[in-house]
């Protein structure tokens, strides 16, 4: 479970900004999970108007995790794309990102950081701890420290990890491979990242995609039953008679919805809306099968009382034969109907708001300070008028656009 994520230094964040999903004690509540002595949220909602920060702050621990997880061929893109400064404050500074987090088996915690030199647009150092123990520390080219040995160069552009992962075939690194596994598997069994979050487009191919790994863990009609709650009766993987009356074909199969007595070709007659609830539900169902963080930027063009409920599935014990509570959602959205939420808490709501040029991120103690009057029992009033002591950006709709 993610314990703490940090940044600072990245596109509109400049001074260190931290999200801590350490909680004070709570036994009862639905959405906490204890590991050892910590209790840790499971839910992470994120607020703020358009173009105060949001997006950037949740791409920054994305790109995090595609640079050390082992999903894609090469870590360089994700690299480039953490290298990109605050232009405006420090464009030739150095940024830095940190996680912290219980591994898989909630048996050790571990702690990472990188950072980069954005005026070379190289990694220039990391570390990776575990129980206290530093597993690798690299600078700049080498691994300098730590329990894993290893004396060549690494490349500028690669984390020690995604290094051994991007190359194959290759004897001095295959001796190395089953250890290098182990410590990626600890980012993987994190978080996974489906690639197609919230792109409508590719719906019809992630849900085929998911379907074998759904049936055999028992979960499809689970997921199709969901799918009912956005009002899809029925879905259906059929065989394609003819390629060309569909609009997407895999393995010359076509995916069928049904609306009451009628069926047709999933992508044609289903809404924006639906395609994005389906695919961000195979998402959300991996994480909660498998213990793993879902994070999603901006769940839109579903209704409010359908997003309350996507929510609501990472309580604790919502599905007694597949979940794993270890399980977590990190959301930013616009919807404030959230903020009234049975079992949620202050804690897990963030505001992310744009001043002098930075984003500054407001956590529950920031918000007790600025009005200890302010009544919790109704944040999404206190929030709509604008009492939690953060200035929330106001939209004036001019009388006359053209003058």
């Amino acid at each position: 479970m993610l314990l703490k994520f940090s940044l600072s230094n990245y596109r509109s964040f400049y001074n260190e900004t931290s999200i801590s999903f350490r909680v004070s004690e709570s036994i009862t509540n639905p959405y906490i999970k204890k590991i050892k002595d910590e209790y840790i949220s499971k839910i992470c909602l994120l607020y703020g108007h358009n173009g105060c920060g949001k997006s950037n702050l949740i791409n920054a621990l994305k790109y995090l995790f595609y640079a050390n997880n082992g999903y894609i061929s090469s870590s360089n893109d994700s690299i480039n794309k953490l290298l990109d400064p605050n232009m405006i404050y420090g464009k030739y500074d150095k940024s830095k990102f940190y996680i912290e987090f219980f591994s898989y088996d909630e048996s050790c915690l571990c702690k990472y950081e990188l950072i980069l030199d954005n005026e070379n647009k190289a990694v220039y150092s990391e570390i990776l701890i575990k129980d206290n123990n530093i597993i690798f520390e690299r600078k700049k080219y080498s691994i300098t420290d730590g329990i894993f040995k290893y004396d060549g160069n690494i490349p500028s552009t690669n984390t020690v990890l995604s290094f051994f992962n991007d190359i194959q075939n290759n004897e001095i690194i295959d001796k190395y491979r089953e250890e290098a596994n182990y410590y990626i598997s600890l980012f993987t069994n994190l978080c996974f990242l489906f690639p197609f979050t919230n792109e409508a487009d590719f719906s019809s191919y992630a849900i085929m995609s998911a379907f074998n790994y759904f049936s055999k863990n028992n979960v499809w009609e689970t997921y199709k039953k969901l799918l009912n709650m956005a009002d899809i009766d029925d879905l259906n993987i059929a065989e394609a008679e003819d390629n060309n009356d569909f609009s997407f074909v895999f393995d010359n199969k076509k995916l069928l919805s049904r609306h009451d007595c009628y069926s047709n070709d999933f992508d044609e007659v289903e809404s924006e809306g639906n395609k994005v609830y389906a695919i961000n539900l195979i998402y959300i169902l991996y994480s909660i099968m498998n213990g793993t963080l879902s994070i999603l930027d901006e769940f839109n063009a579903i209704q409010s009382e359908l997003l309350k409920f996507t929510v609501s599935l990472f309580r604790n014990n919502a599905f007694n034969d597949i979940e794993k509570e270890t399980s977590q959602l990190i959301l930013s959205t616009h919807d404030v109907t959230l903020m009234s939420m049975e079992d949620m808490e202050l804690h897990n709501y963030f505001f992310i708001n744009k001043e002098d040029n930075m984003s500054v991120l407001y956590n529950t103690d920031d918000i007790k300070k600025f009005n200890n009057a302010l009544n919790m029992n109704n944040l999404e009033f206190e929030y709509r008028k604008n009492n939690l002591g953060i200035r929330r950006k106001k939209i004036e709709i001019p009388k006359n656009i053209r003058n």
